[in-house]
C-alpha cells in the first residue's frame, strides 16, 4: 500500500500533496500532513467551512437534506441512477478504535 501512495504522490508531483493518511509519507515527504482518516478531516474542514461563512452554510444544510432525502426513498434513489452517472456525495459515519 505504501508503495501505491508513493507511486501516486510521484505522479502527482510531492509539492502538490498537502494531506495524505500514513505516517510512512510524512517521513518520505516532511511537508505533507497525515491523518488516520482523509475523508474524515475533510469533513470537518467543510463543516467549519459552513459554520463560518453564512452563504455556505445555508448550501450546505440543502446539499444534506437533499441527499438524506434520496437515501430514505429508494424509489426516487433508484430513478436518480437511472438516470445519472454521479453518485450522490454522502459522508460516512467515523468510527475509531
Amino acid at each position: 500500500m505504501l508503495d501505491y501512495l508513493l507511486k501516486a504522490i510521484k505522479g502527482i508531483r510531492p509539492s502538490r500533496v498537502l494531506h495524505a493518511t500514513g505516517k510512512e509519507i510524512k517521513k518520505i515527504h516532511e511537508h505533507i500532513f497525515w491523518s488516520q482518516c482523509v475523508c474524515h478531516a475533510l469533513t470537518l474542514i467543510f463543516k467549519d467551512f459552513a459554520s463560518g461563512l453564512p452563504w455556505l452554510r445555508d448550501t450546505y444544510k440543502a446539499e444534506k437534506n437533499t441527499v438524506k432525502y434520496y437515501v430514505h426513498h429508494t424509489y426516487l434513489l433508484a430513478r436518480f441512477r437511472d438516470h445519472s452517472k454521479l453518485e450522490l456525495p454522502k459522508v460516512p459515519d467515523t468510527r475509531f478504535a
